[in-house]
């Protein structure tokens, strides 16, 4: 983490440049939360979850899984759309998994269609990807 004080000496105030891979205030990384939240979306308990990451990640609080659950789904919602653009225009032509192929979840669902793209335009997992969009929607707002 690259940390920079500010020249004037009467200041003293410090500023950090984050990692792309990582929020601010965040403790995990994208990926870790990416892992976590998958296994409690349908196929594990929050419990069983947040238990399973091995040391030194974990085990962590389901209450941590759940508190990241609800902000993920969030952002699931509020950019669906921008997410679908994305992805079409990565690959329009993309095949989108229907009837027994679909998973029931979102996140799952969103998950499976992430990894199906081409990996030298998408090198990063779909956590960290909303996290861009997200950025991205943001920044053009102002």
């Amino acid at each position: 983490m690259f940390r920079f004080r500010c020249a004037n000496p009467d200041c003293k105030r410090t500023c950090s440049v984050l990692p792309s891979f990582v929020g601010r205030y965040e403790r995990f990384v994208w990926d870790v939360q990416e892992l976590v939240c998958t296994h409690a979306d349908g196929e594990q308990s929050l419990e069983e979850a947040a238990k399973a990451l091995p040391a030194p990640i974990g085990p962590l609080c389901a209450r941590t899984v759940w508190r990241w659950m609800k902000r993920w789904q969030g952002y699931m919602d509020k950019l669906d759309s921008q997410f679908w653009e994305h992805v079409i225009s990565l690959h329009p032509t993309i095949r989108m998994p229907r009837g027994r192929e679909r998973p029931t979840h979102r996140l799952r669902y969103w998950r499976q269609i992430w990894m199906e793209l081409s990996p030298s335009k998408v090198n990063i997992g779909l956590f960290h990807g909303l996290y861009r969009l997200r950025q991205s929607k943001s920044a053009s707002m102002v």
